[in-house]
């Protein structure tokens, strides 16, 4: 009878011991894949932050650019032909005149992000849905307006291109540059309007990374 609950107490004593060492092998095996989930998401989090911050400097160089672009509408707004400076035109607004610009923002790390499968591992709920509106925001101006901007301006060019025999004769201009396309329209307006908006969002979605 003794030998008999010897070996019950040996086997159990087996079986508890290979009971332990499962539980702390899957412990371990749990904590390390826990430990690179976080360490996947804070690496792609950090690549998603560098690519959102480098499309800001692209986006903060056409604002610039778009602001030049209404100074010389509002120019052409406030002053009569007559009263039109040719000098300050060139001088001030020569090269963004004649000149079209469609830059191009970029989203590599944030599809790479959510190709990972390691997107579903954020917690906070309300910074993924920040992260997909800037993202959206980004095509919006970037596929979309700043094209439809490039499409406009150039169709436009090539208009008054076709008139450059009328419109400079010698060295001095005759007609006011692209006066139409700036006096009567509010597209330059609207463009930084967007532009301005969204990088306030995008501002505002870098800070929300930096926690």
């Amino acid at each position: 009878m003794n030998n008999s609950m010897n070996k019950i107490g040996k086997f159990l004593r087996e079986v508890l011991v290979i009971v332990i060492g499962i539980a702390i092998t899957l412990s371990a095996s749990h904590w390390i894949s826990n430990r690179n989930e976080k360490r996947d998401m804070a690496l792609y989090l950090n690549a998603v932050k560098l690519e959102l911050e480098e499309n800001i400097k692209i986006l903060h160089e056409e604002k610039k650019y778009l602001q030049k672009e209404v100074e010389y509408a509002n120019y052409l707004k406030t002053n009569d032909k007559n009263s039109v400076n040719f000098d300050t035109i060139l001088i001030n607004y020569g090269n963004n005149i004649w000149s079209v610009r469609k830059p191009n923002c970029n989203s590599y790390a944030f599809e790479m992000f959510k190709l990972s499968g390691t997107m579903r591992f954020i917690g906070d709920k309300e910074l993924l849905l920040t992260l997909w509106k800037a993202y959206n925001s980004l095509y919006l101006i970037s596929n979309i307006l700043f094209e439809e901007g490039f499409q406009s301006k150039t169709e436009e060019i090539k208009r008054e291109m076709s008139l450059l025999s009328q419109t400079i004769q010698g060295k001095e201009l005759t007609t006011i540059p692209m006066c139409n396309y700036y006096s009567s329209t509010i597209w330059s307006d609207n463009m930084l309007h967007n532009c301005t908006l969204i990088l306030d969002f995008l501002e505002k979605a870098i800070l929300r990374l930096e926690y």
